[in-house]
């Protein structure tokens, strides 16, 4: 079974919860928190252009889709125009 991954409008929702967190934490559990939570959002903006089905989740499984990885997934995001190259960089 595939990992479920988050909307993006929940992932949004999040976000003020996640600031009082990473405000809490030390700097190393701050840097794994916002990057899981980036990685997550990268995966939930590539999942709104895929079309809907198996074969997308298989993609961005991230126990060995080709587009489970945080890197696979910033560049694919990357070259489809999703994100400036600032956010890349």
């Amino acid at each position: 079974m595939n990992a479920k991954i988050p909307k993006l409008e929940d992932l949004s929702q999040e976000s003020q919860a996640l600031y009082d967190v990473l405000n809490d934490e030390s700097d190393l559990a701050c840097v794994l928190i916002a990057t899981s939570y980036l990685d997550q959002t990268l995966a939930s903006l590539l999942e709104r252009y895929f079309v809907e089905g198996n074969t997308s989740q298989r993609l961005l499984d991230p126990r060995g889709g080709v587009l489970g990885t945080f890197a696979s997934r910033a560049d694919l995001s990357y070259c489809l125009g999703l994100i400036p190259k600032g956010l890349y960089l």
